[in-house]
């Protein structure tokens, strides 16, 4: 009797053993299961400025980590992130397609993000973390001797007032436009009249239109934000000191309604200087001369 319950015993130890041996094992994947892009990199949003990402396939799942951000699917493979207040924690973001591609990174907020679109489908992965390509590159030497050739010929001009804005005696505009074939060159005057330096910590730009209440939520390819191909900027403005900085953007065709955007930060403070220069300022704007040397690179010949 006592060999039959050892011997049943045993083969019960035999069988959850076996049991717990075939739970650890890996199960293979099935056939139809995507793939992970990697962790993490990290999307930066504001609560100005909304951040979009664009999947290769529909969008299937998504979850955030923190219940300070927000999201919502547009058009099936479009997702929009904003935050529901500034400063908010870091967080993480997953997001899983229709092919069972899984795509992880982290959420933090940036009062001025430089990059609000993310495009999956053509940006080329990074083997390591899936991060997508650079939004810019660097603009090589001979360019941006051509930009700065450009930006004398715009100084040497009869400067105007494009526009003028003031804010706590710190007055801010713009002096002189011009344009070529691949760019837009700007003269910015800021003259701090106040007390206390103006130390600069960020100048974005950003091509907008003016859209109906209905669509704001909606992607437009006609909201753009740009960064400078070239800058002849100051980092600081002293009192009772007026500095003109110059800046090349990529040229972009608005609409009679569209506008550039010019924001510039103050870092120690809450100075921030805005204006809005009409697309049709800028399309007016004086055409500049080539030079026999300028490069193709990346700003090409008119005729």
């Amino acid at each position: 009797m006592n060999m039959q319950l050892l011997k049943a015993a045993s083969a019960v130890t035999g069988l959850l053993l076996g049991s717990v041996a075939t739970r650890g094992q890996e199960q293979p994947a099935p056939a139809s299961a995507g793939k992970t892009t990697g962790c993490c990199d990290t999307l930066y949003v504001s609560t100005q400025m909304t951040a979009y990402l664009i999947f290769p396939r529909p969008v299937s799942v998504w979850d955030l980590g923190s219940k300070s951000y927000a999201a919502k699917i547009e058009s099936g493979n479009m997702l929009y992130v904003k935050p529901l207040k500034a400063n908010t924690p870091l967080s993480t973001l997953l997001v899983q397609t229709t092919d069972g591609t899984i795509y992880l990174q982290y959420v933090a907020y940036r009062q001025f993000p430089r990059q609000l679109l993310r495009d999956y489908r053509t940006a080329a992965a990074d083997s390591a973390s899936g991060n997508p390509a650079a939004e810019t590159e660097e603009v090589p030497q001979a360019t941006r001797a051509y930009f700065a050739h450009q930006t004398d010929l715009l100084r040497k001009q009869k400067s105007g007032k494009v526009f003028s804005r003031s804010w706590s005696r710190i007055r801010f505009g713009v002096t002189a436009v011009a344009v070529d074939s691949g760019a837009v060159y700007l003269l910015l005057n800021v003259h701090n009249r106040s007390s206390i330096p103006y130390r600069l910590q960020y100048v974005s730009f950003a091509y907008r239109e003016a859209r109906p209440k209905k669509s704001r939520r909606r992607i437009h390819p006609e909201h753009r934000e740009v960064h400078p191909l070239h800058s002849e900027a100051v980092s600081i403005i002293r009192p009772q000191q007026l500095e003109q900085m110059a800046y090349v953007l990529p040229s972009f065709a608005s609409t009679r309604k569209g506008h550039l955007e010019i924001i510039i930060r103050e870092e120690n403070g809450n100075r921030i200087l805005k204006g809005l220069l009409p697309a049709t300022r800028i399309a007016r704007a004086l055409y500049l001369p080539h030079y026999s040397s300028k490069p193709t690179s990346h700003v090409r010949d008119s005729k």
